[in-house]
């Protein structure tokens, strides 16, 4: 997966996760609001392509999953970034913030934004300028708090001719902006990864492993990466086709080239009869939906802990289809 950037960074980060708002009842609706299970992913194309077509299936399906599924998409400063530890981090700040309902000038200003990426030094700017109209603004702001002082946030973007497009307001920016994840109802955020080794060091996957645990989040990871879980979802006389040794390493069949798995994913899926295409960034799905019975079943095969799959070939995406309703 491309767009990785060192967890060094994040504190520069604008970063924020949305509802992907084209899914937002992706169960059916229902008299009685069920558990909501949030998806977030390190890759921005290929996981989303997937997991957006599982949806959709469902939602014509009789047995529907057993909980609501929602995509959460990254927008803002550094839309891109797909490193596993910076994106935990994130999660933890914008659910503790949702929880607590007090929210940190960063976030605001980021939910002013929205998809307007803006410089570093711009954004220091506005923070600064921001601090010089209200000196004793608090480091976590109230819904109150924040009324209070939105006419003069407004002000100061003017001033550094930052048009908006709509009024601020606080249900704006926080009550349409907050991904709704309630820990009192037992939702469950799940982080979807890969374990890269060139870009997922060892001491970040030790660090994603005990955040998540601290926060009770679930962890999903595929070792190499997410390509190898659609691999699965081929007939199991593939299986012998692929080298664990030459997966772990994962290389680029040339300077530009697809890496080892998607090569082998490639030659397989335009095996079949009828043949089927592959681009990792635009790729009809339905081949693999139909066929996560075989994905799961040949995961069995390979690592499926996640204390495992730090070093051998594996993914434990079969237990997150378990857990809505697929067994």
């Amino acid at each position: 997966m491309e767009g990785y950037r060192s967890s060094q960074h994040f504190s520069h980060w604008m970063v924020e996760m949305r509802i992907k708002h084209n899914f937002g009842l992706r169960t059916g609706v229902t008299r009685e609001e069920k558990k909501k299970l949030f998806l977030v992913f390190e890759g921005m194309k290929t996981e989303q392509i997937y997991f957006e077509a599982l949806i959709q299936k469902r939602n014509y399906s009789a047995s529907p999953f057993l909980f609501e599924l929602v995509i959460l998409d990254r927008v803002g400063q550094e839309m891109g970034c797909s490193n596993p530890l910076a994106i935990v981090k994130l999660l933890q700040k914008q659910a503790n913030e949702e929880h607590k309902d007090c929210y940190s000038l960063e976030t605001i200003i980021n939910r002013v934004l929205g998809d307007e990426c803006l410089p570093q030094n711009k954004i220091d700017t506005l923070k600064k300028a921001i601090h010089s109209q209200i000196p004793n603004i608090s480091e976590q702001l109230s819904k109150q708090e924040l009324k209070r002082i939105l006419p003069k946030i407004q002000n100061v973007l003017k001033d550094n001719n930052i048009s908006l497009r709509i009024e601020l307001t606080v249900s704006r920016l926080i009550d349409e902006q907050n991904m709704g994840y309630d820990k009192d109802r037992k939702d469950c955020l799940c982080c979807i990864f890969d374990r890269d080794k060139k870009s997922f060091k060892d001491s970040q996957y030790d660090k994603v492993v005990r955040l998540c645990n601290e926060e009770g989040y679930c962890l999903f990871i595929t070792n190499p990466c997410f390509e190898f879980w659609l691999y699965l979802h081929l007939p199991k006389e593939n299986l012998t086709s692929i080298k664990e040794s030459e997966l772990l390493e994962n290389r680029r069949m040339s300077s530009n080239g697809p890496t080892y798995i998607e090569s082998h994913l490639k030659s397989k899926l335009f095996e079949l009869d009828p043949p089927i295409s592959f681009n990792k960034n635009k790729y009809k799905p339905d081949y693999f939906i139909n066929n996560i019975p075989n994905a799961m079943k040949n995961a069995t095969n390979y690592a499926q802990k996640i204390d495992e799959l730090k070093t051998a070939v594996g993914s434990n995406l079969a237990s997150l289809m378990e857990k809505i309703g697929l067994a």
